[in-house]
């Protein structure tokens, strides 16, 4: 149970440190350049790891987070890592002006 403990504590505090920032940069620096398709499946992707995410706030207090929880999130999170990795920026990198790729980089360049 410890180590259930451990594994919720960490991903919560990821989650505060990086992760949520994370995704409303993705969002925002990205969605000029998405298809329609693309942006639907990004911001889902997003909304659906946020409620799960948000859901172990009443959990973070129990003694042992239910069964699976954060292996659940981390297979959800290595799924849209994948899709964005092999896919969506691929599809990004085809069809961006060499502008707007430049565009990118900078915004991306002031992201801590």
């Amino acid at each position: 149970m410890p180590a259930k403990r451990a594994a919720l504590t960490a991903l919560l505090g990821e989650w505060r440190e990086r992760l949520e920032r994370h995704f409303l940069d993705e969002e925002r620096f990205l969605e000029p350049l998405l298809t329609a398709e693309e942006r639907s499946r990004l911001t889902g992707d997003h909304e659906t790891l946020r409620r799960c995410i948000g859901s172990a706030g009443p959990q973070s207090s129990l003694d042992a987070p239910a069964a699976g929880f954060c292996g659940e999130v981390g297979r959800q999170l290595e799924q849209h890592i994948r899709w964005e990795d092999r896919q969506l920026f691929d599809a990004i990198e085809a069809r961006a002006t060499q502008v707007q790729l430049e565009t990118l980089a900078r915004q991306t360049s002031r992201v801590r």
